[in-house]
């Protein structure tokens, strides 16, 4: 199997653990979101299993694709969610992301550790900001990749209590062997999504 279509595969398959896990009744809440501009598109989606605020599981998947660059990965998302306790409507993130998939003609095996927050004040009245930056070293790279950093930040509207609009900045970046560092993914986006 291309590295392109295992990227898919193993986005795909994030989404669908966390289907199973609603079916087998491990979780009662989920999200996605998609933004994209004219050359590029970033799907994220997923469940959180278990119902306490102060710390859930969350398992997805994500899909980008990247026209100019010749970029499409897949990841499967992994991560701890906790509600801080010092500021309201803060929620941080801990997790990792496992990339697989092509760009710039080589192939992106990694698996990123990092972190997310987002906030969201009573008193921006349903606006928020956050962001997400994970990196992935050495000895967690394979094949073509030597090391590999994505990174965003964001903000947007709640239209509703479970469905927003957002802005997006994110950049992926990755060192091949043998050619240094490239730029996989630096874009503007602009999209939707819900938490549900």
């Amino acid at each position: 199997m291309k590295a392109t279509g295992a990227g898919r595969v193993l986005g795909n398959l994030g989404v669908t653990v966390a289907a199973m896990l609603c079916a087998m009744g491990g979780c009662r809440a989920g999200w996605f979101d998609i933004a994209l501009n004219h050359r590029a598109v970033d799907a994220r989606g997923g469940t959180f299993v278990g119902e306490d605020p102060s710390g859930r599981m969350a398992l997805g998947g994500r899909i980008f694709h990247d026209d100019d660059r010749d970029a499409t990965l897949g990841a499967f998302l992994a991560g701890f969610t906790t509600d801080a306790s010092a500021a309201q409507g803060l929620e941080i993130s801990l997790g990792i992301e496992g990339f697989l998939g092509r760009a710039e003609h080589r192939d992106v095996d990694a698996v990123a550790l990092g972190f997310e927050v987002a906030w969201a004040p009573v008193r921006a009245r349903g606006g928020f900001v956050g962001g997400r930056l994970y990196y992935a070293p050495k000895i967690l790279s394979w094949r073509d990749t030597e090391s590999l950093l994505d990174w965003s930040l964001r903000g947007g509207y709640r239209i509703t209590p479970k469905i927003f609009v957002l802005a997006e900045f994110e950049g992926i970046h990755a060192d091949f062997e043998g050619q240094g560092g490239r730029t996989i993914g630096r874009d503007a986006l602009f999209g939707f999504g819900a938490r549900f």
